[in-house]
């Protein structure tokens, strides 16, 4: 059984899984994609780096699709900081050589390094605003506010991903 199809059946089991991370979204938003796998036995995964690629042996390369925002080292058991960053190191000693790679990880895991392994390491900071926290925004972002107030949107949280999903998928290709 190879580590995709190890995956897609441990996936199947578990719901802890981000959704950018699902077999299913890899399977719609990337053209070809794997996954390094560390195990105990045959069934339990300790830790996964589902990844997206393209090319061929000369042009090979990791990349993030363009409606993912995450491509992350994902972890099953509780470990510590050193544990997790030493299981993400042989993580990534299973990746094929490719020309460029890039991942971008959880928030939860930003302290991982990939620096010994020859990458470079660039930090993003995610915010969440609470409902009635005092901002400091730009005209720009006032503005979008304003406009969205006025159309009426809102940001609902959805149970049903896979609907969402679809949604998602006919805002983004239909178009083209």
């Amino acid at each position: 059984m190879t580590n995709k199809e190890r995956y897609r059946k441990f996936c199947a089991t578990h719901a802890v899984v981000p959704v950018f991370s699902n077999p299913f979204w890899l399977d719609a938003v990337a053209e070809n994609w794997d996954v390094a796998l560390i195990s105990e036995g045959e069934s339990s995964i300790i830790a996964a780096l589902p990844y997206c690629w393209k090319g061929n042996l000369f042009t090979k390369r990791i990349y993030l699709p363009d409606v993912s925002f995450y491509q992350s080292v994902l972890f099953f058991t509780e470990a510590d900081r050193n544990s997790k960053q030493k299981l993400t190191e042989q993580l990534v000693q299973q990746l094929p050589k490719t020309v460029k790679s890039y991942f971008k990880f959880l928030p939860e895991h930003t302290a991982l390094s990939l620096v010994k392994s020859g990458f470079e390491k660039e930090t993003y900071e995610s915010y969440t605003i609470q409902k009635n926290q005092a901002l400091t925004l730009s005209s720009n972002h006032k503005r979008n506010i304003q406009k969205g107030t006025k159309l009426n949107y809102t940001i609902l949280e959805s149970i049903n991903t896979e609907l969402s999903f679809s949604c998602l998928h006919l805002l983004l290709f239909a178009r083209k």
